[in-house]
């Protein structure tokens, strides 16, 4: 029988397990875990020690021969056999998509490129478990499988030109002028390339029909719209991703979806910024998660949790809970970690630390709607360094892809309301963003008791806060360089205390709107500001209640 190898029983490294170093990586999650303040047990995979090679089962270096069928009966056999490590040794490997299945080791040796091939017919489409929806098969997938791996230091290509779309803008002109040479389709506006005409149809297609009540044949004429992710994985428990390249992905490059106890280590995905919807590594409905010593450059959310039901899985939302996100380094991509916008189902127990940010349009971003529902509580995020972010250092949107009219609104029932509630922010530091903090909430405030504690931030401006309430502020250092240092408007019960400024501005604290109450100051540099309090539009200075010191 399979042992079951825990963050808390770490004494027992088994010599069938082939040489992973799982007693390294035990010792390295055990570390994590001392340190976090969130505690969990997550189980490891454990392998055979027995070898696999794609070449013995007729795998061939050839631009023109794929190498599916072979790769496939080495995981098949392997799979049936007990497990063990299927190999892909160093070489140029084409093929199509491949299914790991249970008590496999995916393992790719330093100079192997696994390429996936361009000839989408080779992608069948695949009903999803527990939906009505069809996708084309992702280039690796897991289903239902348990103690599976993708390992070593070979690149995994998903060959993402020949599915995704290229904004105009995104690119200078010379880039432009070099994709349009290749070929594909312009659409009518000139300002989005496909890579060919069944593409754009495809997406036309698709936007004639929406997503309500459709049929197999539906699917069929939106194929080439359905772009794939590169590694998908979906109701599957014990699962390492280790030390692989993911690269060039159709849309994310990992989505671990409903799955339990999954350590993903030393992964690089490098995507280029300018990559339609290229989410990095993405976990959906998971627990028991550690993500650590990663690397990520993409062109969407670098590392991202969402939960619950989606047009993929309509029936159950389940939460994403127990998680660590740490020692990761972030280059490029919308968000540096991200929460949402997929909540309905909650998450909950999150330690996110010492993980580095550097030109991503947002550091630390959090997204929901009005519709979307769901619990995100007990999060905690600190020691967060960031370099050049271009839009805000910390973001909370609870506008997200909200085109709800009035009257829908109304008809909204309160169970579908995300709540945001119980997330510290302390020890970050960002050198440069277009704004601190800016927190986008509702009226019916699904956002409150945040703590913000020990912040140092450059930025244009400052704080920014919209229909919020039970926030605080804490020991905070601001580099500002447009007045006010915080605009809180129709906020209440928020606490500024121990706040400095790097440099003097006109006002330190602006507030608007007619349901601004109880606003408590404390301690800050009062000498360098012109105005200490200004108001407008409703708002009343005597909801500023001096802390008493």
């Amino acid at each position: 029988m399979r042992a079951k190898i825990s963050f808390i029983i770490l004494f027992l490294c088994f010599k069938v397990l082939f040489p992973l170093d799982l007693c390294g990586v035990k010792t390295e999650i055990n570390d994590y875990m001392d340190k976090s303040p969130i505690k969990f047990k997550i189980e490891m995979p454990e392998f055979h020690d027995k070898e696999y090679d794609i070449r013995d089962f007729g795998a061939s270096q050839s631009l023109d021969m794929l190498n599916t069928d072979a790769i496939q009966k080495a995981i098949d056999e392997c799979s049936n056999n007990g497990g063990g490590r299927v190999i892909i040794p160093p070489g140029y490997w084409l093929t199509g998509p491949i299914e790991i299945k249970s008590d496999v080791n995916l393992h790719l040796e330093r100079g192997a490129i696994l390429a996936f091939t361009e000839d989408h017919t080779e992608y069948s489409l695949i009903k999803l478990p527990e939906s009505h929806v069809y996708a084309n098969a992702s280039p690796i997938y897991a289903i239902n499988a348990e103690n599976i791996a993708i390992t070593g230091e070979g690149i995994i290509d998903g060959n993402g030109d020949s599915w995704r779309p290229v904004k105009r803008y995104k690119l200078t002109s010379s880039q432009w002028n070099k994709l349009v040479s290749r070929g594909g389709v312009v659409d009518r506006t000139g300002d989005i390339w496909w890579p060919n005409k069944d593409a754009l149809e495809s997406m036309r297609y698709f936007a004639s029909v929406g997503e309500k009540d459709l049929k197999k044949e539906d699917y069929l004429k939106m194929k080439e719209f359905l772009r794939p992710y590169m590694v998908y994985i979906v109701n599957c428990d014990r699962v390492m991703i280790d030390g692989v390249i993911l690269q060039n992905s159709p849309s994310f490059a990992l989505h671990v979806m409903r799955s339990k106890n999954i350590i993903v280590r030393n992964v690089k995905v490098t995507n280029e910024w300018w990559f339609q919807n290229a989410d990095g590594l993405d976990f959906s409905s998971c627990r028991n998660v550690i993500v650590y010593k990663n690397f990520v450059n993409t062109g969407d959310d670098a590392i991202c949790l969402k939960s619950g039901k989606t047009k993929h899985f309509p029936k159950n939302a389940l939460p994403t809970k127990n998680v660590l996100v740490v020692d990761n380094v972030i280059y490029h991509g919308h968000g540096g970690f991200v929460i949402g916008s997929n909540t309905s189902g909650g998450i909950r127990n999150v330690y996110v630390a010492n993980n580095l940010m550097t030109w991503t349009d947002t550091g630390l971003r959090f997204k929901s709607g009005r519709d979307r529902g769901g619990k995100v509580e007990n999060i905690i995020i600190e020691n967060i360094r960031m370099r050049e972010i271009q839009r805000e250092a910390v973001i909370f949107n609870m506008y997200y892809e909200d085109d709800t009219s009035t009257g829908l609104r109304e008809k909204i029932k309160k169970r579908l309301y995300p709540e945001f509630k119980n997330i510290i922010f302390k020890d970050i530091i960002c050198d440069g963003a277009e704004r601190a903090v800016y927190i986008k909430d509702q009226e019916e405030n699904f956002i409150h008791n945040i703590q913000f504690n020990n912040l140092e931030i450059k930025a244009r401006e400052g704080l920014i806060a919209h229909n919020t309430k039970d926030i605080k502020f804490q020991s905070c250092r601001f580099y500002i360089e447009e007045s006010p240092l915080f605009y809180l408007r129709n906020c209440k019960n928020i606490e500024i205390d121990s706040i400095s400024s790097g440099n003097s501005l006109d006002t330190f604290l602006y507030l608007e709107g007619e349901l601004t109450k109880s606003i408590e100051v404390g301690e800050f540099e009062h000498n360098i500001f012109k105005n200490k309090y200004r108001v407008g539009d409703g708002a009343k200075l005597s909801e500023i209640i001096k802390m008493e010191e």
